[in-house]
């Protein structure tokens, strides 16, 4: 397993059952680089969070945490 905590993860809430911890280590265009304790995984954001961003800043950046659900980005951690 990984340690998130060299990626700069520290763990302030619960992450629900089902989500992992991670850490956006690079973005391509809307795929992302996510780093988990399960090692790097690949990820993109849900449709819907597109329809529901209201800005470029509403997106994740290189080094957001963030919850990942094993196939696409969750939230912000």
């Amino acid at each position: 397993m990984m340690a998130l905590k060299t990626y700069g993860y520290t763990e302030i809430e619960t992450i629900p059952d089902g989500l992992l911890p991670g850490r956006v280590t690079e973005i391509r265009r809307e795929r992302f680089t996510v780093m988990t304790e399960h090692g790097e995984v690949k990820a993109v954001l849900k449709g819907a969070f597109y329809h529901s961003a209201e800005t470029r800043i509403d997106f994740p950046c290189v080094g957001a945490p963030l919850r990942y659900d094993g196939h696409r980005y969750a939230g912000y951690a």
